[in-house]
């Protein structure tokens, strides 16, 4: 890519970490290199199956710590859980500094700034120093004021309705 831009993907509703996968293979049809990088996600999901098809797609996911949710750790596997996320970060914005992939997605990384083991700082930090040709995408809730003003496209997902508020459970090839 001659000139790669951001791409934000937040708000409460369903549907983030799918249009950053539709973005990825739209651009794997095309050849590109594509890095992704999943923050706060550990178990297995179908989207990890059906990317390892396409060979100039690679994913990496921050060192399992824990099955919990970040709130119900305790503070020791918090904290290992806050390196494991910190290390990743550090992963992806080696990748998108360096021109190593055409574009990079930091799945949920907002996830791992709402758990504390990131600053939004950091996230603009990336934006403001990623290789001009690597396209950018950041998914999670509560996209901050810097955050979406340093972006070039930010879509916010929102809740109407969704199964889980009438005690649906996720299901297997819908949300997971």
């Amino acid at each position: 890519m001659k000139h790669g831009l951001t791409h934000l993907y937040t708000g409460e509703g369903k549907g983030k970490t799918t249009s950053a996968l539709g973005l990825t293979l739209r651009a794997a049809g095309h050849g590109l290199r594509i890095g992704i990088f999943q923050f706060c996600k550990n178990t297995p999901s179908g989207e990890l199956t059906a990317l390892k098809q396409f060979p100039k797609v690679s994913v990496q996911r921050a060192d399992e710590v824990s099955n919990k949710f970040s709130w119900e750790m305790t503070t020791e596997e918090k904290e290992g859980w806050c390196d494991a996320q910190r290390a990743l970060y550090d992963d992806a914005c080696d990748a998108a500094t360096c021109g190593q992939y055409d574009m990079v997605v930091m799945d949920e990384a907002l996830g791992a700034v709402h758990g504390g083991a990131l600053d939004e700082k950091q996230l603009l930090y990336l934006i403001s120093h990623k290789s001009r040709s690597t396209e950018l995408i950041i998914t999670g809730r509560a996209g901050g004021k810097a955050l979406i003003e340093a972006c070039d496209y930010v879509t916010e997902m929102r809740c109407i309705r969704h199964p889980m508020d009438k005690g649906e459970h996720a299901r297997r090839g819908v949300e997971y």
